[in-house]
C-alpha cells in the first residue's frame, strides 16, 4: 500500500460516522488532537477570522456555538462579546464537553463562557434567545442539515446573526495524469460524509431556513504536497479497498495512483486544491421578506 494509502497515518476519523458520540469516545485522543492540529493551520485561521467578521459581534452580545468541539474558538467569541457578554458552546459529544470545559476553565473566561452537551436539532434555548450563532464543519456530518440551521434561526432574535463554515469535499482537485483513477479514489472519500458539498448547498438550505442578507465567501487552499491536504483529513486507505474490492480498479492501478502523489510531492510537481465556504445571514425580522 502506498505511503497515501496507509490507514495508521489517518491524522482524523474517517467521514460522518467518525464523529458520531460513540466513535469518538473510542477514539478521543485523536478527535481532539485533530481539531486543535488544524485549528492553528493558515487556512483555519483565516477561516476563523472572516467567520468572526461576519457575525458582526459586539460587547455585551449574546452567542451560541453549534458544534462546540474542543471548544478551540469559543475564547475568540469570548474576546468579541467581552465581559458583559456571554457565550454558550454545545456539542453532542460529552467527551468533547469535558474538554471543552477544561479548556474555559484553564483560560479563565468561565464566567463568560458555559459548556453544555446538546443535540442541534432541538436546541435547549427559547425563542430570541442570541444575538449570534455560530457553526463550522458540522452541517456536513447530519442527516438533515436545513433543520438544524431552523432551530438556529427559531434561537435567534430577529436580525440576529448566523454564520456557518463548511467545506465542498467534491470540488477538492489533485493534478494527476490518470485522472479518472484519482477521480474515483476522491469521489470515493467524499461519499464517507452525509454531505459531502455541503460549502456549495449552504445558500440554498440557508434559503429554506429562513435566512435573509446572505452571503458567501469562499477561503480555498493551494497545497504542493500531498502532506497539505492530508493534515485536513484526506486519506484514500478505505477508498483504494472500496474501489479494488468493486472492481472499479485494479490494486495496481490504485496504488500506482497513489504512490505518483507521493513521489510528486517529493520532486516538486504535486498540486491540489480545495476550499471551505464561510455562508452569513440573518434572522428574518417581521418586516422582512422570505
Amino acid at each position: 500500500m502506498s505511503e497515501v494509502g496507509r490507514t495508521e497515518e489517518r491524522v482524523m476519523p474517517a467521514g460522518s460516522m467518525g464523529w458520531q458520540p460513540a466513535a469518538i469516545a473510542e477514539k478521543v485522543a485523536v478527535c481532539g488532537a485533530y481539531l486543535e492540529l488544524v485549528a492553528t493551520t493558515p487556512e483555519l485561521l483565516e477561516v476563523a477570522r472572516r467567520a468572526l467578521y461576519a457575525l458582526a459581534l459586539s460587547a455585551g452580545q449574546r452567542v451560541l456555538e453549534v458544534g462546540c468541539g474542543t471548544g478551540v474558538f469559543l475564547p475568540l467569541l469570548a474576546a468579541a462579546v467581552g465581559m458583559e457578554g456571554s457565550v454558550v458552546g454545545i456539542d453532542h459529544s460529552p467527551d468533547f464537553v469535558a474538554q471543552a470545559r477544561e479548556r474555559v476553565a484553564a483560560l479563565g473566561i468561565a464566567e463568560t463562557v458555559e459548556v453544555r452537551e446538546g443535540d442541534a436539532y432541538r436546541l435547549p434555548f427559547p425563542d430570541g434567545s442570541f444575538d449570534a450563532v455560530h457553526c463550522e464543519r458540522v452541517l456536513m456530518h447530519l442527516d438533515d442539515p436545513t433543520a438544524a440551521l431552523r432551530e438556529m434561526h427559531r434561537v435567534l432574535r430577529p436580525g440576529g446573526h448566523v454564520v456557518a463554515v463548511e467545506p465542498d469535499w467534491r470540488a477538492m482537485q489533485i493534478d494527476h495524469p490518470d485522472f479518472e483513477t484519482m477521480r474515483l479514489l476522491m469521489d470515493r472519500f467524499a461519499e464517507t460524509f452525509r454531505n459531502p458539498a455541503m460549502g456549495r448547498e449552504l445558500c440554498r438550505c440557508f434559503a429554506e431556513a429562513g435566512f435573509v442578507e446572505r452571503r458567501i465567501a469562499p477561503v480555498f487552499f493551494g497545497a504542493t504536497d500531498i502532506a497539505d491536504i492530508a493534515k485536513f483529513g484526506l486519506d484514500f486507505s478505505e477508498s483504494e479497498a472500496a474501489l479494488v474490492a468493486s472492481g472499479h480498479v485494479t490494486r495496481e492501478r490504485a496504488q500506482s495512483a497513489l504512490t505518483y502523489l507521493v513521489e510528486a510531492s517529493r520532486d516538486g510537481t504535486f498540486f491540489g486544491f480545495g476550499g471551505m465556504f464561510v455562508e452569513s445571514a440573518q434572522a428574518q425580522s417581521d418586516c422582512a421578506p422570505l
